[in-house]
């Protein structure tokens, strides 16, 4: 097999992943609409800190790749708020 081969069998699956990637990010973001759905009907603030630290330090605690999730999941975050 050549390089060139290889080359297009990885960009395939990352094609792969990207896809599974935009899927489950967009179930995070209609459960993210629902959630804001719930905070207006009990007056709650959209934007929570303490709640986002959980989430980061728990995906944190998960990462192997160091950086990936303060370097990604602000943004997710962002606009998982904007949704609500």
């Amino acid at each position: 097999m050549t390089d060139n081969d290889r080359l297009e069998i990885l960009r395939k699956q990352i094609n792969e992943v990207d896809d599974t990637l935009v899927h489950t990010l967009d179930e995070r973001f209609a459960i993210c609409q629902e959630i804001g759905k719930i905070k207006k009907k009990l007056g709650m603030e959209v934007y929570v800190p303490s709640r986002e630290s959980q989430v980061i330090q728990r995906l944190s605690d998960l990462e192997i790749h160091e950086g990936m999730v303060s370097a990604i999941w602000p943004t997710i975050m962002e606009y998982s708020r904007s949704l609500q």
